[in-house]
């Protein structure tokens, strides 16, 4: 029996989505760095690279390209942005004319790390320096800054010397199975957060361990990347929700890809899901 998975999880999960920590750091990313001295970068990778090889599972990760020029897709990043860089870290640090930075949270530690993309000097008032590695890092309180790495790493300690330490090793992540697109923002949830979030209707049952979803512009045409780890026999299905619509695996990885030329109607649009349950006859 076909089942479709319950409208008020997915409308729960849109909402929790949205309220996630989202201020201050967005108008400095927005300054002029003219006049900013560049920094020595010992290690240097692209914003996707870092972001895989973060430690361990982040439950939360968001993702900001700063340098989309798209009315409807700026709003997007700035609404959320204006949230996620609100952080009393950034009483400590200045940090100018950055192309990009991801967010990654740790809920069983509350830990969470900062990945700037940025060529310009960090400043940052500090404690002590404690070397990891070939990298120094600069340490205020149970805060951490390293700025000899691309992107530059600000956040709680536990996270920054982890990173550190295993920086450049190949590290597994679902995300790599996502379709390679220019994303000007994503956000991916894994773990307990998703299992307590989406459940089949009227039950207790669990489907996914794993939600992405990702915008990029492709020409005039707007795209919204879903991707979820089904944990049961569940899965998406075809849909006519946006112009285009389709669905493919990549991977242990359920995606969905819509496209629109209307972007309202393209934040709106989920994509179809099905649940098959086998009862046995007593």
């Amino acid at each position: 029996m076909a089942k479709p998975l319950e409208r008020r999880s997915a409308k729960l999960l849109a909402f929790f989505l949205a309220l996630i920590m989202i201020g201050s750091a967005l108008a400095i990313a927005l300054r002029g760095a003219n006049t900013t001295p560049k920094r020595e970068v010992k290690f240097s990778m692209d914003d996707f690279s870092a972001i895989t090889s973060l430690p361990d599972s982040p439950s939360e990760i968001y993702y900001f390209n700063l340098k989309v020029n798209d009315t409807n897709l700026t709003s997007l990043i700035q609404a959320y942005a204006k949230v996620v860089l609100n952080d009393p870290v950034f009483r400590y640090v200045r940090i100018t004319g950055f192309d990009s930075v991801a967010f990654a949270y740790y809920t069983k530690t509350n830990s969470y790390v900062y990945l700037f993309n940025t060529s310009s000097k960090i400043f940052a008032s500090y404690d002590r320096k404690e070397n990891v590695r070939d990298f120094v890092v600069k340490v205020k309180d149970f805060y951490a800054i390293c700025d000899q790495i691309n992107p530059a790493l600000i956040g709680t300690s536990d996270v920054v010397f982890d990173y550190l330490q295993n920086v450049g090793k190949e590290k597994e992540s679902l995300l790599k199975y996502l379709p390679k697109k220019n994303y000007a923002f994503f956000r991916a949830f894994q773990g307990e957060i998703v299992k307590q979030l989406i459940r089949l209707n009227n039950s207790n049952i669990t489907v996914a361990d794993f939600y992405f979803e990702g915008y990029a512009l492709n020409g005039s045409k707007y795209e919204k990347v879903v991707a979820m780890n089904f944990t049961s026999n569940t899965f998406f299905v075809e849909g006519n929700v946006t112009e285009e619509y389709y669905v493919l695996e990549n991977g242990t990885l359920s995606i969905a890809v819509m496209v629109d030329t209307n972007f309202t109607k393209l934040l709106e649009a989920q994509p179809e899901m099905r649940s098959v349950i086998i009862k046995m006859e007593e």
